[in-house]
């Protein structure tokens, strides 16, 4: 699995579940938008490091896109999963 879908939750050996996969769908919109996923840039493991201390990540130019879509996506990346949607 691609460290950019791996979530914070699954790093505490909490159970993998359907919120786990909002957050991926979140990630995976990212990349569609911007023909890579966020943090492209980094070595896997540094990804994995930023995902845990980080904020989640975002578009980086949500002007190009809808309030709608730019919402979906900031909601679908939210980091705790009691707050995250569900499917």
């Amino acid at each position: 699995m691609a460290p950019e879908v791996v979530l914070c939750e699954t790093f505490r050996d909490n159970p993998y579940d359907f919120k786990v996969d909002i957050w991926s769908l979140g990630i995976t919109l990212i990349e569609f938008a911007q023909i890579e996923p966020p943090n492209h840039e980094m070595t896997p493991m540094r990804v994995l490091l930023k995902i845990q201390k980080s904020d989640p990540p975002s578009l980086e130019q949500p002007s190009r896109w809808s309030k709608a879509f730019n919402d979906f996506v900031a909601k679908a990346l939210v980091k705790d999963p009691e707050k995250r949607p569900t499917s």
